[in-house]
């Protein structure tokens, strides 16, 4: 027989366990590459349309914003803030241009593991989507089996998959990624789990791309060096 805390556990999650039929699924499609994207999120009977905008190289206000319909003129519902050199993310709930009557916005801390030659898992805790306003615990947990791809599972407590995240890959100018989140959750649980999908994104992007900075400058370096030894 289940048990209260058993119950209270799972009070934001479908019972039925996770299958390839059980998710919906959201497109993230640039309008602008990397920065500006509308995300087409897809259900049995219609769709909801978010405008995802990245403001990379702002340090002071939150960098990642989502926001409700198919523009950037949409209400912000959440958003995300990163520091340089720091494994740590703040997801918030709302607009950050705003402040709610008691001057705080809810906010969550999205904790990224360092993992030495392979991608970062990252985990953060929520009371979104709970009824008794208990935490429970997420965790992006990236496939390892798809080494050289960004494909991560979000696993809840028990180990159950509620959301996806695959990548469009670097060169792709049209698919940023795919996001697909778990039928039946709470539409609010359902639009952090999207915001820290994104999150996880930026940061896998950042990351690929300072490797690949790195790559090219000692490509480039390499080749200058040989073409002056072959001048010689």
């Amino acid at each position: 027989m289940a048990t209260t805390a058993d119950c209270t556990r799972h009070n934001s999650l479908p019972s039925a366990k996770a299958d390839s039929a059980s998710f919906l699924k959201a497109v993230l499609l640039y309008t602008d590459m990397y920065t500006a994207a509308h995300i087409h999120l897809n259900t049995p009977s219609s769709h909801t349309d978010y405008f995802f905008q990245w403001k990379m190289w702002r340090l002071s206000v939150p960098q990642l914003l989502l926001h409700r319909g198919a523009s950037k003129h949409g209400p912000v519902i959440n958003f995300a803030k990163y520091k340089p050199l720091s494994r740590t993310m703040q997801l918030g709930l709302g607009d950050p241009s705003k402040r709610s009557e008691d001057g705080q916005l809810e906010q969550m801390e999205l904790t990224r593991e360092k993992n030495f030659m392979f991608r970062s898992d990252y985990q953060f805790s929520t009371s979104v989507g709970r009824k008794d306003g208990t935490s429970a615990s997420f965790r992006w947990r990236k496939n390892r089996q798809m080494r050289f791809k960004t494909v991560y599972d979000c696993v809840d407590e028990d180990s159950q998959v509620v959301a996806k995240l695959f990548s469009g890959g670097m060169v792709n100018a049209e698919k940023g990624a795919e996001i697909e989140l778990l039928i039946g959750l709470d539409q609010s649980l359902q639009e952090v789990l999207l915001m820290s999908a994104l999150a996880v994104w930026a940061m896998e992007s950042m990351e690929v791309r300072s490797i690949l900075r790195v790559f090219l400058r000692v490509y480039s370096h390499t080749a200058i060096y040989y073409e002056k030894c072959s001048a010689v």
